[in-house]
């Protein structure tokens, strides 16, 4: 590419980036309460279902019979994603989370970002599968952990609920491990990109300069000259829309505050 071309390219790059950090500044700025929930994705079965094939073995909680299908574990993480607080006189309708699959044998929190926010979660009423939860305070990054057991598998659904002034409904996050990466993962992914991206391009252009007297010799000089230039043009096009959406994925995504985050 001559001087004008590279020009261009970095006056993209340098659009880009901008655009990110237009988008990262806003939503500094941006005054909003997001309570937020994740399920850690490494759900634990404590008991099979195939305990219940052997006759001579049960498994009871409070008199009741469980585990035909399996005791699962698993972690539930909340907090404010937000830039404003969330007292508890914010709460319009308490947050609840519910398992369809059968009963909730267990729950505790295991973890809080501050003592002050004095996180709690009981059953709900006569609610056998739905547990309320409550605190005082969310600052910005506060949050807390859950530990729930329950009567079923591992992939059964799990609702959430709630309501503050400000936000009709909680964020639900997928459970996916991108939300617990530390900080070192984060950066690592756009480097391994990037540096997917160059190999590629390096590797394109040996390839594209060892053909390059067989293809003159085929289809001519000047439609090698137009085809590595549609695919030069192509292969820069990828990368810069590749980071692009690299650089929107890192300043937009929820992660999981420090004081929570699993070690």
């Amino acid at each position: 590419m001559n001087l004008d071309r590279w020009i261009a390219v970095i006056g993209l790059a340098i659009s880009v980036i901008s655009v990110a950090m237009a988008v990262y500044f806003y939503r500094r700025t941006d005054k909003r309460r997001i309570p937020t929930f994740v399920v850690s994705p490494a759900r634990r079965s404590l008991v099979l279902a195939e305990l219940a094939n052997y006759k001579r073995f049960s498994l009871r909680y409070n008199g009741e019979e469980v585990g035909k299908n399996g005791v699962t574990a698993i972690q539930v993480y909340f907090w404010n994603s937000g830039s404003l607080e969330i007292l508890s006189s914010h709460v319009l309708r308490p947050y609840s989370i519910s398992i369809s699959a059968g009963p909730i044998l267990s729950w505790s929190v295991i973890k809080t970002s501050r003592e002050l926010i004095h996180a709690q979660v009981v059953r709900d009423g006569d609610a056998p599968d739905i547990l309320r939860l409550s605190f005082e305070v969310l600052e910005p990054g506060d949050g807390t952990v859950l530990d729930i057991i329950y009567d079923g598998p591992p992939d059964v659904k799990i609702e959430f609920d709630g309501a503050c002034v400000g936000s009709s409904r909680p964020m639900i996050l997928p459970s996916d491990p991108i939300y617990f990466s530390s900080i070192p993962k984060q950066l690592m992914l756009p480097v391994q990109i990037v540096s997917a991206w160059a190999v590629g391009l390096a590797l394109a252009i040996l390839i594209a300069g060892g053909s390059n007297w067989l293809a003159q010799r085929i289809l001519g000089a000047q439609v090698v000259e137009i085809l590595f230039r549609l695919f030069s043009a192509g292969f820069i096009a990828i990368g810069i829309l590749a980071g692009l959406f690299l650089l929107y994925r890192r300043v937009t995504l929820r992660y999981i505050p420090p004081d929570i985050r699993p070690r």
